[in-house]
């Protein structure tokens, strides 16, 4: 009889990482891929070469390393059905000649570059730009002499200087824009022959809200919330007058309004008839309605309280859902409001300072809010979205919402060693009091 011979098992694959782990190696990190460059100007270029004027851009990111000039008009915009809007990743973009530069749903990030290059979009001299529904971070918009630029649903967010400047610029109109968190004025227009801005926001910016200096032109704020700003709501330079009509201020560190110049027009922010936003700390939600009747310490507005509240949507998103005027089924409803729960419109979605829920929305940034502030469309397309790309939003948000807990500690700890240095000069004062005695 033949000896059966054992096979030897087949050893079970190591993964290499971990064996070069257990081994004591230094195991090289796989680096991310950067984002491919493809370049806007080629795109551009070829739309042109064709006879195009419009260019859809494709989803996701796209980087170009050097400003991207636009020479004649064009059109770039988000693909049919895109939920979120194409990122460009670009240091700057340049609007020169007779050329109009249209873009509609589509988000700009500020890439870097040299101290002159700060500026998101330049619009030089006889150029035209017209944004739409876009999103602008890290860096403003420049209006140069007789330029002109048409701003509509954008947000502008986190520049580095000025939200927006022109200066002499030809005309400059703002509708329902955001412009936020920038490191010099909101807007600041210097001897423009016109500036119409309505039913828009600038908030929490290191200067001024609005700025109107130089020679005097037309200006007109309509509808317009200049709140929470480093210096003043609006200043408005000697020689200058803004048409001021349902404008509201608060919270401006220097004051709400300064310099030498004039506001005339209605001073009084509501009226029986005019459209606003009140607050249902029930719901917590701003609910759009209608001045019913002014009361010397309060307003009664006419609401509508839908029978499904959707996910909370940020200001900007409410009153695109106002204008468009969509059917939605609900109750009417009388709320007495005081000064502090009615705002405008354009007033944003912060709860008022006396509300429940104010610390709540302070410590939570929302995935939803996000989406949107990033250009995303609606309730529908939130829902429609990837469920990994969903999954991002909500790690970024809670990382947002871990980097603020560490800011508010970082607050509270130089107040407390202010507190304890007090109490320590104060027992020292104390036992040399006693030695003395």
């Amino acid at each position: 009889m033949k000896a059966s011979v054992k096979k030897p098992k087949a050893k079970a694959k190591k993964n290499s990482k971990t064996a070069a782990a257990r081994e004591g190696q230094i195991v090289p990190r796989v680096k991310k891929p950067a984002i491919p460059e493809l370049p806007i100007t080629k795109l551009i270029a070829d739309a042109q070469a064709d006879g195009k004027q419009l260019v859809q851009l494709p989803k996701g990111e796209l980087t170009q390393s050097n400003r991207v000039v636009v020479h004649s008009s064009i059109l770039l915009e988000a693909s049919p059905g895109s939920l979120l809007p194409p990122t460009l990743h670009v240091p700057g973009i340049v609007v020169t000649g007779e050329a109009s530069l249209t873009l509609r749903h589509v988000c700009i990030k500020f890439k870097g570059g040299p101290p002159s290059g700060e500026t998101l979009i330049e619009v030089r001299s006889g150029a035209r730009l017209e944004l739409i529904d876009c999103h602008l971070d890290g860096a403003g918009v420049k209006v140069c002499p007789d330029a002109f630029a048409h701003l509509t649903r954008t947000r502008v967010y986190k520049s580095s200087s000025c939200g927006i400047s022109a200066f002499d610029s030809g005309e400059l109109v703002l509708r329902e824009c955001e412009i936020m968190d920038c490191e010099g004025e909101g807007v600041h227009s210097t001897s423009g022959k016109r500036l119409c801005i309505s039913d828009s926001r600038m908030a929490r910016n290191t200067l001024s809200g609005v700025l109107v200096d130089g020679k005097p032109g037309e200006a007109k704020l309509t509808g317009c919330t200049l709140c929470e700003n480093g210096h003043f709501g609006i200043w408005v330079d000697s020689g200058c007058s803004v048409s001021w009509q349902r404008n509201a201020l608060s919270g401006n560190m220097l004051g709400d309004t300064g310099g030498r110049g004039s506001l005339d027009g209605e001073v009084k922010t509501f009226k029986v008839g005019d459209a606003c936003s009140v607050w249902c700390e029930d719901k917590a939600v701003w609910l759009p309605g209608i001045v019913s009747k002014v009361l010397d310490d309060s307003f009664i507005v006419s609401a509508e309280l839908p029978d499904k509240l959707e996910v909370r949507m940020e200001a900007m998103q409410q009153r695109i859902r106002k204008k468009t005027k969509a059917a939605q089924k609900g109750r009417q409803i009388e709320i007495k409001a005081r000064d502090d729960s009615i705002r405008l419109p354009s007033g944003g979605d912060e709860p008022p300072s006396w509300s429940k829920k104010l610390k709540t929305y302070k410590r939570r940034q929302n995935a939803f809010n996000l989406f949107l502030r990033e250009g995303g469309r609606s309730t529908p397309a939130w829902k429609a979205l990837d469920p990994n790309e969903r999954t991002k939003y909500q790690m970024r948000a809670r990382k947002l919402d871990k980097d603020k807990e560490k800011e508010l500690t970082k607050a509270d700890k130089p107040q407390t060693i202010i507190q304890s240095n007090q109490l320590v000069k104060s027992i020292a004062k104390h036992k040399r009091g006693q030695s003395q005695a």
